[in-house]
């Protein structure tokens, strides 16, 4: 297991790394709470974690891939991403997931409790979300351009708490 203080992010990472089979948890970092970059992530549950951008795992500007295997989600709370923030890569793939019970806080218009994607190729293969809460969107938002491929995965009972209107 890889458990943080409370105080900063617990995994940080490039696109080349390869991390099996850890439990990541009690992260509370500035862009993700769990783990901050990309690379590929197997057999790993990250729960628990708090983030100013997103609570578990964050891959932005500057990642070009990040993969998710047989990875939990779970209960991981993030001002604007609860679960997963990929956007702006390229090469985000999550097989076999559970995404389920994370929040996020914050009312800003990418308020996404379980995956935040955007402007890149997205994959979502059986993976279950649910249970995930956001002020715009609770289980899985695509902004702005981009391909999401989701393929025999179940996106159920999340929740946004606030409205997308601009009123």
């Amino acid at each position: 297991n890889i458990s943080g203080t409370n105080t900063s992010t617990v995994v940080s990472s490039n696109d080349t790394a390869v991390i099996d089979g850890f439990t990541i948890t009690a992260g509370d970092g500035e862009d993700a709470g769990g783990i901050a970059g990309g690379g590929a992530f197997r057999h790993c549950v990250i729960q628990g974690n708090l983030g100013l951008k997103a609570g578990g795992v964050s891959a932005g500007d500057g990642i070009s891939v990040l993969t998710l295997t047989e990875c939990a989600i779970l209960a991981n709370r993030g001002k604007q991403m609860g679960g997963v923030n990929a956007s702006h890569i390229d090469g985000f793939e999550m097989t076999s997931c559970r995404v389920q019970g994370n929040t996020a806080t914050g009312s800003s218009l990418r308020s996404a409790g379980g995956v935040y994607l955007g402007y890149g190729e997205s994959s979502i293969s059986n993976c279950v979300i649910t249970g995930n809460v956001g002020h715009f969107y609770g289980g899985v938002h695509m902004a702005g351009s981009g391909t999401l491929n989701v393929l025999n995965s179940t996106v159920a009972s999340n929740y946004a708490v606030g409205s997308s209107s601009s009123e």
